[in-house]
């Protein structure tokens, strides 16, 4: 029987070196995949949140200015791409706490597997953003 994500959240930090720290962080994530990953990375005592409600495209989805605030007081901002959030990608772009995965975002190269039919290359983009997000978090605490 496979088990997934069977680790709990102490145990997971602990083991990935993010120990739970007095001070919480607050970190504000652009797309719903991004934030699934922040939340698998901290404790219960921090919070993540999401900008984009699910059935929003973050192609051309522009800032409310409550929202704009929220990137302001995060603790750290994670996005993908100014080509998948060009909406926002000049205020995310001016934000030194806003850390991009853009050199991990490109799908040009999916044309050789239009079929989609190996995901293995979207599982090593999935954790090469996992390692970076903890390296990033890990700056911050």
């Amino acid at each position: 029987m496979l088990y997934r994500n069977t680790l709990k959240p102490m145990s997971a930090l602990t083991l990935l070196g993010l120990a739970p720290s007095a001070l919480a962080l607050n970190l504000v994530t652009t797309v719903a995949p991004l934030s699934s990953l922040a939340q698998q990375l901290v404790g219960e005592q921090d919070s993540v949140s999401v900008l984009l409600p699910a059935d929003v495209s973050p192609h051309d989805f522009q800032l409310k200015p409550s929202q704009r605030r929220e990137l302001a007081q995060a603790d750290a901002v994670f996005w993908i791409s100014p080509q998948l959030e060009s909406g926002m990608a000049g205020v995310l772009a001016q934000m030194s706490h806003a850390h991009s995965f853009a050199d991990h975002a490109d799908h040009a190269d999916h044309a050789d597997h239009a079929d989609h039919a190996d995901h293995a290359d979207h599982a090593m983009i999935r954790m090469i953003r996992m390692i970076r997000m903890i390296r990033m978090i890990r700056m911050i605490r």
